[in-house]
């Protein structure tokens, strides 16, 4: 049984009381903060687990938006919420043609999937040369100890762990946010190995 299934029809009703709401708003602004920096206002963007569709939300500008998501039910609540060309999948093994995307959003996804590298390999796939991948994580901690009370596993993880993964995949960091219930990256998804073709000096 998918817990989520059993969630979507309450999610956002969840997320709404305080204190949870103060801490999804500063969550909101880290993820904005880094999205402003992109200076891309139109493209193709591919929200990976994409919940009832509220990330895509996020970035400014006119965008053609994929989105997924494992659970059947989320999926149909952001088709109901306005968000097109959706479908029920995996994060890593995404159902889309390699060097399809401008940016990737994994906002709230991470932290549930038992492998890393597969998720990296897989954005890495899916992106175009340069694109970029706007991910987050819940990170060691008190917090992220109290959300496995929910019945969902929550793999928490360090950002140098994130980072380093990331990187061993191609990734290059371009800038980060902190707050205690999750962290923010943003990774430029390298495919040409600025190496090759240069010349050597020996």
């Amino acid at each position: 049984m998918n817990l989520w299934n059993l969630r979507a029809p309450l999610y956002n009703f969840f997320r709404k009381p305080w204190p949870l709401n103060i801490i999804l708003g500063k969550e909101t602004r880290n993820i904005r903060e880094l999205l402003a920096g992109v200076h891309l206002y139109d493209g193709k963007v591919l929200d990976v687990g994409c919940g009832v569709g509220h990330s895509s939300h996020l970035l400014p500008g006119a965008w053609q938006v994929f989105a997924m998501d494992k659970s059947r039910r989320m999926a149909a609540r952001a088709a109901r919420a306005g968000t097109k060309n959706i479908a029920a999948a995996e994060a890593d093994f995404l159902p889309v043609a390699d060097n399809s995307f401008d940016v990737i959003l994994a906002i709230g996804l991470t932290e549930y999937l038992a492998s890393l590298p597969k998720f990296f390999a897989e954005t890495k796939r899916s992106g175009k040369n340069n694109s970029l991948l706007l991910c987050t994580s819940s990170p060691p901690g008190i917090f992220s100890l109290l959300r496995n009370l929910g019945g969902s596993k929550i793999y928490q993880r360090a950002p140098k762990k994130i980072i380093q993964t990331a990187a061993n995949a191609g990734l290059a960091l371009l800038a980060q946010r902190h707050f205690f219930s999750q962290d923010a990256f943003l990774f430029q998804i390298l495919k040409e190995n600025p190496f090759l073709g240069a010349k050597s000096d020996s």
